[in-house]
């Protein structure tokens, strides 16, 4: 049995290692985690944390570990310090990226390069390699490997495990909620105030009012869902106004209602990359959102889904993923495939810790 100490410091890169935690633990491994951010970058842990501090003893912390695995949070971040420390201590480390952006903010010298580094798809390592320095770039690649989205391992099952009797089950909550003839267009909308964020607010009312538009002009139907947080009515008022369908927040889980639906549109909403996990058409309405705020979105930012950053071209959009062209829907789902998970990304990060200490 070794023992591996497990360590990060953002909400991202603890996300990214609790499930490779469950998968070590029941090889038998002791496994010890250490979170060094605030309550809300740890929440993520659980139970599983040994407590949270901020200015850890490195050394002291990382004696007698076999491995570390750390987050990748950037180079001015405990995470960093682990890696460096562990480096200067002959321990083997596990780097596990989380976003396929800022290599040269986690990596800016060979001294912060793990002994591994576990990347989320291919598409990540051409992004390292422009982005780092050219002698640092080579050697990082060298010990990069692609493991997978180790957070989003549950997506596979909650797809594979959606069974017809799931699906008329749903069908018969919602009554007539779930849908027209043509199929379950569903929309999300976040109709809130973020912080007291009027700007944020106005924006996303807007992209509202478009969609609902520009889905009434091409005569599809959408299921509207909104926002547990949105005021009442507001969204309800545009979905009556345009003739779409408003299903009650209480009415079910977003999940389920992704799950019941042949697409989804969304926009700047984690239901983009639940939706294309999931393999159903997605679309993201994003007008006049920057390249830069693209990143918290991976199916957008590799292709995987299409998408809009201009007010004029979300027809474009809801007409393609609403289409009952088989040609145009075998297209959306190969591209899907750039960003798809198998469930098992977990379990080859810790077929790698095994390897990387044997």
């Amino acid at each position: 049995m070794s023992k591996i100490l497990v360590t990060a410091k953002q909400a991202g890169s603890v996300n990214a290692l609790v499930e490779p935690v469950k998968e070590l633990m029941k090889r038998g491994h002791d496994v010890v985690v250490y979170a060094t951010g605030n309550e809300a970058e740890a929440k993520g842990f659980g139970l599983f944390n040994a407590g949270i501090n901020k200015s850890p003893d490195y050394n002291s912390v990382l004696d007698g570990v076999d491995l570390l695995i750390s987050g990748l949070s950037g180079t001015d971040t405990p995470d960093s310090q682990f890696i460096r420390t562990a480096n200067r201590m002959k321990i083997p480390s596990i780097g596990v990226n989380d976003q396929n952006t800022n290599y040269a903010k986690r990596f800016s010298s060979l001294e912060d390069l793990p002994s591994a580094i576990s990347l989320m798809d291919g598409s990540c390592l051409s992004t390292m390699l422009s982005q780092l320095e050219t002698e640092l770039g080579a050697e990082a690649s060298k010990r990069a490997v692609v493991i997978g989205w180790t957070a989003l391992d549950r997506y596979a099952a909650i797809r594979n495990g959606f069974s017809s009797s799931d699906r008329e089950r749903l069908i018969k909550k919602l009554g007539e909620y779930s849908g027209s003839k043509e199929g379950i267009f569903f929309h999300a909308t976040q109709n809130v105030k973020v912080n007291g964020d009027s700007n944020f607010f106005d924006y996303e009312l807007k992209v509202t009012e478009k969609v609902f538009q520009m889905a009434s002009d091409l005569g599809k139907a959408l299921t509207v869902k909104p926002h547990p947080r949105e005021e009442a009515g507001i969204t309800k008022n545009f979905a009556e106004r345009f003739g779409h369908a408003f299903l009650p927040p209480e009415a079910c889980s977003t999940l389920d209602l992704i799950l019941l639906s042949d697409s989804v549109t969304a926009g700047r909403s984690t239901c983009l990359t639940e939706a294309c996990l999931l393999d159903k058409n997605t679309g993201g309405i994003l007008p006049e959102i920057r390249d830069e705020e693209l990143i918290g979105y991976p199916p957008v930012q590799i292709n995987a889904i299409p998408y809009t950053q201009r007010w004029s071209e979300i027809s474009d959009i809801l007409e393609k993923i609403t289409s009952a062209n088989k040609q145009i829907n075998a297209k959306l789902a190969e591209n899907r495939k750039r960003f798809s998970v198998d469930g098992k990304a977990s379990e080859r990060l810790a077929s790698l810790a095994e390897k990387i200490i044997s």
